[in-house]
């Protein structure tokens, strides 16, 4: 009767030495499939619906924890710092998931500041509609177009629209000096509203259309359940202004709802509005 004999330890050596490798080309090979195809989410907006809660938190920490934007003292120098930081953390991936642009060349205090863009319309598009959007004294239009990106996530359009967001230090023309930081060379300007804050409390918003935006404004803000919360400037500019109304703290949530309720008539203004 013969003895089974177990194998040896260099047998065992030899195996492992064989599979090993294998093992590890294996892992090579997901992992790199796992990484192109987490790059590959990345290139997409996250899709939801803005809500109330996320509005009156963006309010929160852009008009009543970041207390000063200016670049007249030290803390406001921090409060301007910290909120184009809290606009690129938030549009970029892993929370609204856009491709944020950057350009950095302007100086004032001693230190460069940056204009940033997000592109929530068309992909490339030539002619662009903008919303311009500082990110000094007001938190209000900055937390509103936070919130609009990420409504526009789930209302797509076809018409190419840039939200972008520049340093309180705007001198001259606005369509030169913002395009001067956002246009690319083969796109053209096709409409600019400029947003901010400071608007009557009374008011959703006030607005300042240009001569070719007047009749479509005031149809539009003539609408059912949008009637009697605009006020519409006789006055006429060479761009769309909109100053959005303010609330105090306590009113925080009714805000944000106003706020929301607004974002139907921001998308019909870009959108429809021309030169």
């Amino acid at each position: 009767m013969s003895e089974t004999r177990e194998p040896s330890k260099v047998s065992g050596i030899k195996i492992a030495l064989a599979v090993i490798p294998a093992l590890l080309i294996v892992s090579i090979i997901i992992a790199l499939y796992l990484g192109a195809n987490e790059e590959q989410e990345k290139q997409k907006p996250r899709e939801g619906d803005v809500t109330i809660p996320e509005l009156a938190d963006f309010l929160g920490k852009l008009n009543h924890r970041i207390v000063e934007r200016s670049f007249g003292s030290d803390e406001g120098v921090r409060g301007l710092r910290q909120t184009w930081s809290m606009i690129q953390g938030t549009l970029e991936p892993p929370n609204l998931g856009y491709e944020v642009f950057k350009k950095v060349g302007d100086i004032e205090a001693g230190k460069l500041w940056p204009t940033l863009w997000v592109n929530v319309g068309a992909t490339e598009p030539k002619e662009i509609n903008v919303i311009a959007v500082p990110y000094g004294v007001s938190g209000t239009p900055v937390a509103f177009s936070l919130g609009l990106a990420e409504y526009y996530t789930m209302h797509k359009t076809k018409k190419g629209i840039r939200i972008a967001f520049y340093p309180p230090l705007l001198e001259g023309d606005p369509k030169n000096w913002i395009w001067e930081r956002i246009g690319k060379e083969e796109e053209s300007l096709e409409s600019l509203l400029i947003l901010e804050g400071g608007g009557s409390p009374l008011n959703w918003a006030d607005i300042k259309a240009t001569e070719m935006s007047a009749d479509i404004l005031e149809q539009l803000v003539s609408k059912k359940g949008w009637a009697g919360n605009f006020k519409l400037a006789d006055e006429r500019a060479g761009e769309i202004h909109v100053a959005l109304g303010e609330q105090g703290k306590s009113q925080i949530i009714n805000h944000a709802e106003r706020l929301i309720r607004m974002m139907p008539v921001m998308k019909a203004l870009l959108e429809q509005t021309g030169k």
